[in-house]
């Protein structure tokens, strides 16, 4: 047990950070950013229920998973929305669906485990050139505000220079 006031090891698989559950490393994954809005949305989702039940990345549940369904998100989307989301976050790597651990009966719900599948993700070629519009529409846009501040206080100089 630790001391109190300590902070106590995280299994870390979404990323180490202090007090933020989507960390700049998960967000600056290639696999985080091949995901669509409603997507990523969905994955704070994952976490969020995913921490709950690991008391916040500290117990391992890779042996007994978590369910995820549309009673685990807060926000208001539609089951396929839902449903496409978490195969999606499924597919690049953040969660397996592991059947094994799944109870036989029916209409039994998925069982997931974390992954650190997502750090290796290797986008397709149309969604890496998606991910690179979107970049350099991002420095472009960062670029000319950043020489219309500059124009802006060249001209304000000049101006009380009369």
């Amino acid at each position: 047990m630790a001391k109190p006031g300590k902070r106590q090891n995280r299994l870390g698989f979404f990323g180490i950070g202090k007090g933020v559950y989507l960390t700049n490393e998960l967000r600056q994954s290639l696999a985080y950013r091949s995901l669509s809005l409603a997507e990523q949305w969905v994955l704070a989702e994952f976490i969020s229920k995913y921490n709950l039940k690991s008391s916040g990345d500290k117990n391992d549940l890779r042996g007994i998973g978590i369910t995820f369904t549309m009673q685990d998100i807060l926000v208001d989307i539609t089951p396929r929305t839902f449903y496409s989301a978490r195969k999606k976050i499924c597919e690049v790597g953040f969660f397996i669906r592991d059947d094994s651990l799944k109870p036989v009966r029916v209409n039994a719900p998925d069982i997931f485990i974390p992954s650190r599948d997502w750090k290796t993700f290797v986008p397709d070629k149309e969604t890496q050139k998606r991910i690179n519009e979107n970049t350099a529409r991002k420095k472009a846009y960062l670029k000319r505000n950043k020489d219309r501040r500059k124009e802006y206080l060249e001209t304000r100089e000049d101006g009380e220079d009369d």
